[in-house]
């Protein structure tokens, strides 16, 4: 029985030698790039939420300078529409004078045709009535001789 366990004292200490110091020497470095990975992963992870945040910075100062195109293009557009409006008043206004004008062209003209057409017929309608005496049925045709020449 001594022999038992001095065999069995002497395998545990081949086999601590042999094997366990293996062992634990591959469980540490096994172990220690676990650790390494999941430092690595740790990094990865941050490093992406980093790069999320940024991403989403980009998209908002995209979103914004979108918006501040689309707001100059809206204020560029009302200004051009409002100028527009303003010059075809502008040409409305001028249409407006000068029909304004040419009516009372053309009013002037009609009186003064009208005038020169009424002396006309006054001169004509004296120097009949003085080469003779007028009844008044002579009056009566003269007045509707008058009317028939005018209307």
């Amino acid at each position: 029985m001594v022999w038992h366990v001095i065999n069995a004292v002497i395998l545990f200490v081949a086999i601590k030698f042999l094997l366990y110091k293996p062992v634990a020497k591959f469980m540490d470095a096994r172990e220690q790039r676990t650790g390494d990975t999941l430092t690595g992963a740790a990094q990865q992870r941050d490093q992406a939420g980093e790069m999320v945040k940024e991403a989403q910075e980009s998209v908002k100062a995209a979103k914004a300078a979108e918006a501040a195109v689309a707001e100059n293009g809206a204020r560029l557009g009302q200004q051009r529409a409002d100028a527009l409006i303003a010059q075809a008043r502008e040409q409305a206004q001028q249409i407006i004078a000068q029909a304004k004008h040419d009516g009372e062209d053309i009013k002037r003209v009609s009186a003064a045709q009208l005038e020169s057409d009424a002396a006309s017929l006054s001169i004509a309608i004296a120097s009949k009535v003085l080469e003779r005496e007028v009844s008044a049925d002579d009056h009566q045709q003269l007045i509707r001789q008058f009317l028939q020449k005018v209307g």
